[in-house]
């Protein structure tokens, strides 16, 4: 992996040996970035070892987010067991926070998302991970947008239902999303928040014949 400042001129390494899953620049910072991979034991188990390596996947698979502010030179660990990350929003005030959905336990190899979980929480960091805060319990996926934050939260585990909360202040307050009629919401599609109004797209069953 590697990195340049003037346009591709010159480059140099990162100091990250691991495969890059996502890598996210700060919005006005640009030595600042946050860069997540999964742990080499991931790759052992799901391909097996490679000859000449060190690597045996004894040690749990887990998606691990780093914080870098030197353009890649130094990392330290945000958080293991992540889900997703984004910035904050610069409109708040917040273009150093991180927020993040991960799973509550720390331990054994990370489950993939299939399902709506109860395991995972909405939360946020404005230190780099040295104290990281639960803004909303059993918080699967969110989205930062134009002033706005959402998060999915799950409802109901059996039936696999979430409820949208929603909140304009930065995450002081969420409240949830009234819809004009009652759903089974199952997930949500944002379709645009860039008027200071919320189109939304809201997958959902219906509670007479099951879910198609």
């Amino acid at each position: 992996h590697f990195v340049t400042k003037d346009g591709g001129v010159t480059w140099r390494p990162l100091r990250q040996d691991s495969t890059i899953h996502t890598f996210m620049f700060h919005k006005t910072r640009p030595q600042w970035a946050l860069l997540s991979t999964w742990t080499p034991s991931c790759e052992v188990k799901k391909y097996g070892a490679k000859a000449g390596t060190a690597k045996d996947g004894s040690s749990p698979c887990n998606h691990v987010l780093y914080l870098t502010k030197d353009l890649g030179k130094t990392f330290q660990l945000v958080s293991s067991y992540v889900v997703q990350f984004s910035w904050g929003d610069v409109a708040h005030k917040q273009e150093d926070r991180i927020y993040l959905t991960h799973f509550r336990q720390k331990k054994g190899d990370q489950p993939r998302l299939y399902l709506w979980s109860k395991e995972v929480d909405f939360s946020f960091t404005d230190d780099g991970g040295r104290n990281v805060k639960t803004l909303v319990p059993q918080g699967n996926k969110f989205l930062v947008s134009h002033n706005f934050l959402f998060v999915a939260m799950l409802k109901d585990t059996t039936s696999q239902t979430v409820k949208l909360k929603v909140s304009a202040d930065g995450g002081k307050d969420f409240s949830d999303a009234k819809l004009p009629q009652e759903l089974e919401e199952k997930s949500y599609s944002i379709l645009d928040t860039s008027e200071g109004a919320v189109m939304l797209h809201v997958n959902h069953g219906s509670k007479d014949r099951p879910f198609r």
